[in-house]
């Protein structure tokens, strides 16, 4: 194998690593501008941090393993307001999708509530 073999290869397993990273957001991107959009702050945010589970969270998860529950997941946001305004930071309670395909098969990954019948 050439050096300019080894090249290609690796260049062909950065664009692998880049094609697969770019269908994960595109798969993810409903539930990330779906929370942007309706979870808008008055100020910018500079700070954003995922939280561990705390004990709580962690035995719950343990324990009800086998249940349909939501992964909810704290997250602390810090604003960068002006001078004249106080910053401040919000802790947030998140829930993310559990990972499960819609089962009409039309490739929409749906919220728990969408899948309430009324």
């Amino acid at each position: 194998m050439t050096k300019e073999d080894h090249g290609e290869s690796r260049d062909e397993m950065g664009e692998r690593m880049v094609n697969e990273e770019y269908k994960l957001w595109k798969k993810n991107t409903p539930f990330l501008y779906d929370l942007v959009i309706t979870h808008a702050l008055e100020w910018p945010s500079l700070t954003v941090q995922w939280l561990p589970p705390s004990c709580k969270q962690q035995q719950d998860i343990i324990k009800d393993d086998d249940i349909d529950h939501p992964n909810t997941q704290m997250v602390i946001l810090g604003t960068h307001t002006s001078d004249n305004e106080p910053n401040y930071l919000i802790l947030a309670e998140v829930q993310l999708h559990d990972g499960t395909e819609d089962e009409d098969g039309d490739g929409d990954v749906k919220r728990p509530q969408d899948k309430m019948k009324p």
